[in-house]
């Protein structure tokens, strides 16, 4: 077998050669919903729980929606339901381009406000014997979102669990992450 091609056909129909470029303009074909669904759950993270997303879609979707809208995107290949028994239904993008292409499709003028939203729901998962992960990823959810943090008391409260998880990861001897905390 011979591949044969026209170079200067091939030239001129502008295929990028950057994946997340190609993944954005995929995104962008979906339905709004499921682009809305997509790129809120990419502000999560690359492992995020439906319950997140639904609280977090909650004021544009019911709770139905945001499911059909999640198993559109799974159908199309975009993200990976993952079988947990113990837990809440949860999703990994299937690639972390899909994710990041999602993540530059938020505007930025949304971003800080979402991730704070989202490091609040995780925060409030936050129990004594929460798992340290859990703890890292409200923190750093919140840190994000710091600077639309107005309420002092809001903001003493995040300085405490950003000690928390210095201390933690300090104990883990993750020193770096510890110092990026504390």
């Amino acid at each position: 077998m011979r591949w044969i091609w026209n170079e200067a056909e091939a030239d001129a129909k502008n295929v990028s050669d950057d994946v997340v470029d190609i993944m954005t303009e995929k995104i962008q074909t979906l339905q709004l919903g499921a682009q809305d669904v997509l790129k809120t759950a990419s502000c999560i993270g690359a492992r995020f729980e439906k319950s997140i997303v639904v609280s977090l879609m909650s004021e544009a979707f019911s709770n139905e929606t945001t499911d059909k809208h999640l198993n559109r995107l799974v159908k199309q290949g975009l993200i990976i339901k993952m079988i947990r028994r113990d837990a809440d239904e949860s999703y990994k993008f299937s690639h972390d381009r899909i994710q990041q292409a999602a993540y530059s499709l938020v505007p930025k003028s949304e971003k800080e406000a979402l991730h704070l939203r989202i490091g609040r729901i995780l925060e409030n998962k936050i129990s004594d014997g929460a798992p340290t992960s859990l703890i890292f990823n409200a923190v750093d959810q919140l840190n994000r979102g710091a600077e639309s943090i107005a309420d002092r008391a809001e903001q003493v409260e995040l300085a405490v669990l950003n000690a928390r998880a210095a201390e933690e990861a300090y104990k883990a001897c993750a020193f770096t992450p510890s110092k990026k905390y504390a």
